[in-house]
């Protein structure tokens, strides 16, 4: 497969820390809209992997390719990904609106005010979280605070979502 055709792509990739190897020569190609699981034992590098996508690691060896871009030496926020970590890195200061709307307030050039809003709202009614965008963080179940993180995820259309769950 080329990289094109491919959503994702390691080609010989290893992670090392120190003397830890965490990842060890990997290749893989996902497929445009392609949904994969990365299964296996804790400690054998299943979110390391995530984390190189997302650009929070770095490969020692090898070459990360994003819908046919490589990614090495790309800042996470210039990749067209998007993660929702096991611990969903909610801030408990912002009501869930301005939760899912963070990202979106990053972008250059700016979104009007109205544009946020709407694709906030989307996010929202995506996920069934719809009625939530005045709730606080902490009135919110597990359940509901991980709709929000996912919600944060979707509202910027990423090209790739990973999602780090235990």
């Amino acid at each position: 497969m080329t990289s094109v055709a491919n959503d994702i792509e390691f080609r010989s990739v290893s992670k090392r820390y120190g003397a830890v190897t965490a990842v060890s020569d990997i290749n893989l190609a996902v497929p445009k809209g392609a949904f994969v699981a990365l299964l296996g034992p804790s400690g054998c590098g299943k979110t390391t992997c995530l984390r190189m996508i997302g650009g929070f690691e770095h490969p020692s060896e090898g070459e990360v390719f994003v819908g046919g871009a490589a990614m090495n030496g790309v800042p996470a926020y210039r990749r067209p990904v998007n993660m929702v970590f096991q611990q969903y890195a909610l801030f408990p200061h912002f009501d869930v609106e301005n939760n899912v709307a963070y990202g979106l307030k990053q972008l250059r050039p700016r979104l009007s005010k109205a544009e946020i809003a709407r694709r906030v709202g989307e996010a929202l009614e995506m996920v069934r979280l719809g009625g939530y965008a005045a709730r606080r963080i902490h009135e919110l179940s597990g359940g509901q605070q991980q709709r929000v993180a996912l919600a944060r995820a979707l509202v910027n259309k990423p090209s790739v979502l990973l999602l780090d769950e235990p």
